[in-house]
């Protein structure tokens, strides 16, 4: 089993390497090329792979900057979570299934 924690870190890492992080097309087709790019490796693996995920877009975003990494993050957990077995989320200690 692999723990690949956690993507919240990993996309903030990949908005920030761009020239400009604020372009929300040049940063969601980043997003979208890495995950993939990350989906790859999982599915060729072999191994059994539990990946972790902030949900940041919960609450009241008023800045560009943090409207886009909400937007990107919402696409790589949609992305990754499309292609998963089983997918939940985490509240307050409580544990909810999602259903497709």
């Amino acid at each position: 089993t692999v723990l690949l924690d956690c993507i919240t870190l990993w996309v903030s890492n990949i908005l920030f390497s761009l020239p400009d992080p604020e372009n929300l097309s040049a940063f969601e087709s980043a997003v979208r090329r890495e995950t993939e790019a990350l989906l790859d490796v999982i599915r060729s693996s072999g191994c059994r792979w539990v990946v972790v995920s902030g949900e940041t877009g919960l609450g009241g975003i008023d800045l560009r900057l943090g409207r886009n990494y909400c937007d990107g993050l919402g696409l790589a957990n949609q992305l990754i979570a499309a292609q998963a077995r089983e997918a939940f989320l985490v509240v307050a200690g409580r544990l909810l299934k999602l259903e497709e």
